[in-house]
């Protein structure tokens, strides 16, 4: 059984991500050389964890601050320097990577066979992040994720807000994203996954995803490309077909609302509303079903549609906006 301890590596394998990763491997890389290198990776989870602290630790936006910061400290004791001489590839990685292991704080090494790192976008901003095994993450507004990649599985908690999540294949480390509501694990495949309120829904673009519900365990829900299901108290679970050739979402900055209510779909208005917070007055407004195409940069519009299309009062208190049923 492979162990997950990095010190294991071979010093060949040391050297062969740190080239890929610092010294330029990465950028002069054909297409072939890149799935080959991955591929490479893959064979031994020893080396997808070193690859990936490693990467994360390179990439980080505040490399140039700690290099910067690591420059003017060495320059100051140039005698010390000069006491020993070291292979100028093996020092200026030790060197980069102590530097940022000290100076920056944007994720953490829980252990040595673990990864973990934090996604988080205010109002009205969205993000786009690859991670190391290829898979890519597009993250809404006002959206909060944790990542924890191990050796054997790849961990998303979507805590609060959307995303879209294009997967490489690994059958050897599931790619499972979960919320409050349910598990979900890719089965190579793209799809979308929001969480507003005490719903998870769930929209598959292209393979599938198996759904667990927490309150039923023991229930498997596969949901196919084409599909949207959506998780709550309700344990009935009905999947919805949608028409994937006219499909638009939050990256078209738009919000299709089928028949979801009216809390839930001020949830989604509020992630684009920077100065304005939409809310229902009461239980029976908040529960009140609502359907139709809303731009998500238009709030006004989207307010004065609902008023009139739902009969609902607009009552403006300070920045927040209530809407009541007449």
């Amino acid at each position: 059984m492979a162990t997950s301890d990095t010190r294991a590596l071979t010093q060949q394998d040391e050297d062969k991500i740190y080239h890929w990763f610092i010294h330029g491997g990465q950028e002069h890389a054909s297409h072939e050389e890149s799935m080959a290198f991955e591929e490479w990776l893959q064979a031994d989870p020893k080396r997808c964890i070193k690859a990936t602290s490693l990467q994360q630790l390179w990439q980080d936006p505040e490399l140039p601050t700690a290099l910067n910061h690591f420059d003017d400290v060495d320059s100051t004791d140039n005698s010390a320097a000069n006491k020993k001489t070291y292979k100028s590839s093996n020092w200026i990685s030790l060197a980069s990577a102590a530097v940022i292991l000290l100076a920056v704080g944007t994720f953490w090494l829980t252990s040595t066979d673990s990864m973990q790192q934090q996604f988080k976008t205010p109002i009205q901003e969205t993000a786009h992040a690859t991670l190391n095994d290829g898979s890519a993450i597009d993250i809404n507004a006002d959206t909060q994720i944790n990542v924890t990649y191990s050796a054997d599985e790849r961990l998303i908690d979507l805590s609060k807000g959307e995303a879209r999540f294009s997967v490489a294949k690994n059958p050897n480390r599931p790619f499972v994203v979960k919320t409050q509501q349910a598990n979900m694990q890719a089965l190579g495949t793209i799809f979308n996954v929001d969480k507003r309120d005490d719903i998870t829904e769930l929209t598959v673009l292209e393979g599938r995803v198996a759904i667990y519900p927490y309150d039923r365990p023991d229930k498997k829900i596969v949901v196919t490309a084409g599909q949207q299901i959506r998780v709550s108290r309700d344990t009935r679970y009905p999947i919805h077909e949608i028409d994937l050739n006219n499909y638009q979402d939050w990256q078209n900055g738009v919000v299709n609302a089928d028949a979801i209510r009216l809390s839930e779909l001020l949830i989604e208005l509020n992630r684009y509303s920077p100065s304005l917070a939409l809310k229902a007055a009461d239980a029976n407004t908040a529960n009140l079903l609502v359907s139709g195409k809303f731009d998500l940069h238009d709030i006004v519009k989207n307010i004065n549609i609902l008023s009139a299309l739902h009969q609902l009062d607009v009552q403006r208190d300070g920045n927040r906006v209530l809407l009541t049923q007449r």
